[in-house]
């Protein structure tokens, strides 16, 4: 799915803005000094939603955050 896609699709399903140029800091933020250091957790949970996957599958790396850790963040 394009970044565009993606950023509408967030837009219309959750009234939530993010611009393409975010998504793609997102997806490589190697050596960008604009890329953000943190992410919300809404934003982390629109974005799998929209792609249908997980924080997992969307870094692929299961270190990132351990199930345990996850279930005590309430979004």
């Amino acid at each position: 799915v394009s970044r565009r896609a993606l950023a509408e699709k967030i837009l219309n399903e959750y009234d939530y803005k993010v611009s393409q140029q975010y998504i793609q800091l997102i997806e490589h933020p190697e050596g960008n000094e604009k890329a953000p250091a943190t992410v919300s957790f809404k934003l982390l949970r629109y974005l799998t939603e929209a792609l249908g996957s997980d924080v997992y599958e969307l870094f692929n790396s299961p270190e990132i955050l351990t199930r345990k850790a996850l279930s005590l963040i309430h979004i």
